[in-house]
């Protein structure tokens, strides 16, 4: 059967798919967020988890992405620009929606009674550069900025967004590369199955903790969910505007990457044999074949 944008029928099923991709990231979302709340995940693996729960769950209808820079990927991989076009932008829409109702389920989960208002107790920023929590004093002990950051006792300033940029690029391009490589038609082994989903994640988990400086979206959805939920739930008014001001760099470092695994794919998967065509001389080849070429041939 035929696929499209990693959907099986893809195209006949678009509704079905951007439901499936809607559900699988709302619950992507929750877990994430959450995790990020409580500061329970120390080891920064309840996404990655989260994730792998949600695409053998979702995954068989959608393609399972859960991620705009995995969407863009693919619709580079599979090169049909206005034949997919439509349907490209109705993952990315499902996915951001998503990642917004999930942010909103946080929110039920999260808040607590405090002098008697519903509150979310948000101890630090779900994401944003490094620089604005953590610093270090002149003898180059590390110390916390998250006082400063949030009493407004120290100025900020808004600079770094090419290292924002960059350092989404790079990290989202090698996760999109992978997943592009595990399910591209050329490279796929045909045996992976749910070890294939394990390896994804656990590569997503060994590059949370490569991009360190801007605390790893690699995702633009979850860069718009966890953007706006910081901002609604940031204590007072003192740099808060921080909390929405990195929003856009995330997404294009993102996508950025996601399109650029996809043109590189088209390089690598050069390199290999087309599967049919090397069966075909395989079978040609066999003694079987060849005997009943021969006794056809007679």
């Amino acid at each position: 059967s035929k696929h499209q944008m990693d959907s099986e029928r893809g195209h006949s099923r678009k509704l079905l798919v951007a439901g499936y991709e809607f559900l699988g990231q709302i619950f992507f979302m929750y877990i994430a967020t959450v995790s990020g709340v409580s500061g329970s995940d120390t080891w920064g693996i309840a996404g990655p988890l989260g994730l792998f729960v949600v695409v053998n769950i979702f995954g068989g209808i959608s393609g399972g992405h859960f991620n705009p820079a995995v969407t863009l990927g693919v619709y580079v991989r599979e090169a049909k620009f206005a034949e997919n076009l439509v349907f490209m932008l109705m993952y990315i829409v499902a996915q951001v929606c998503g990642a917004i109702v999930g942010c909103l389920l946080a929110t039920l989960t999260s808040r607590i009674r405090y002098q008697g208002e519903f509150k979310v107790p948000l101890a630090a920023p779900l994401l944003l550069p490094s620089k604005f929590t953590k610093g270090y004093d002149e003898e180059g002990n590390e110390i916390s900025l998250l006082p400063a950051l949030m009493d407004g006792s120290a100025e900020f300033e808004k600079n770094e967004i090419w290292e924002v940029v960059y350092m989404e690029i790079m990290p989202t391009f090698v996760f999109v590369l992978f997943i592009l490589y595990v399910t591209g038609k050329k490279t796929q082994a045909s045996d992976l199955g749910t070890f294939g989903v394990f390896g994804i994640c656990l590569n997503l988990w060994a590059l949370c903790n490569v991009d360190w400086y801007t605390g790893a979206s690699m995702n633009p959805a979850l860069a718009v969910g966890q953007s706006i939920f910081q901002y609604w739930h940031w204590e007072g008014t003192a740099n808060r505007d921080l909390m929405l001001f990195y929003m856009p760099f995330y997404m294009i470092g993102a996508a950025i990457g996601g399109c650029c695994a996809g043109g590189f794919y088209h390089f690598l998967a050069a390199q290999f044999p087309d599967k049919d065509e090397h069966e075909k001389v395989h079978q040609s080849h066999s003694p079987a074949n060849s005997y009943n070429a021969g006794s056809i041939n007679q």
